[in-house]
């Protein structure tokens, strides 16, 4: 049977078949993914516990003392000071390079960087964060290739054969009326 023979029926039959089709191309990865998370969870605790941890409430003053000492030891033999007053620390590095930092309450509200240290954590972090930033771009370029091959071609092809179809049923049509 030609194309142009075709009956509409067929025609909306082919777009219902496509649509579930594309339907179907996007359920089943989200359901495959929802139950990975799902078992992959199973067995773990919690999320929030976490082992032998005190929390700073709960450690008495001798012990928040100790724990002072010994941050300020660790500090020391690194060549390190750290200085605070009020809501504001700042940890000395060495003669240049000092972070600032000024909370209220539990929130930190600035972080501040001599420019020694600033160029230093420049120095540290500029090449991870380049590598990630390249990394995201060809992995959206990716995305979009993978999404552009397995979604694009059902409503292309079914586009086409719809276009087709009423072209061809046109030309018919003038032909048996001429």
């Amino acid at each position: 049977m030609s194309l142009r023979d075709w009956p509409t029926q067929r025609i909306r039959r082919l777009w219902f078949g496509g649509g579930l089709l594309e339907l179907a191309l996007i359920v089943i990865p989200v359901t495959y993914a929802v139950i990975g998370s799902i078992s992959s969870r199973r067995g773990r605790g919690p999320v929030d516990s976490v082992p032998n941890w005190p929390s700073a409430n709960r450690l008495t003053p001798a012990q928040l003392d100790s724990l002072s000492h010994r941050a300020h030891a660790a500090l020391d033999s690194m060549g390190a000071r750290l200085d605070s007053s009020g809501d504001t620390a700042v940890l000395h590095l060495n003669d240049s390079m000092a972070i600032s930092l000024v909370k209220r309450g539990d929130t930190i509200q600035s972080i501040r960087l001599s420019p020694a240290a600033h160029r230093e954590v420049d120095r540290a972090v500029g090449p991870i964060l380049n590598a990630l930033g390249e990394a995201s771009e060809a992995a959206w370029r990716q995305f979009l290739l993978i999404i552009t091959l397995v979604y694009l071609p059902i409503p292309l092809v079914l586009t086409t054969v719809t276009v087709a179809w009423v072209v061809q049923k046109r030309q018919s049509r003038r032909l048996t009326s001429a």
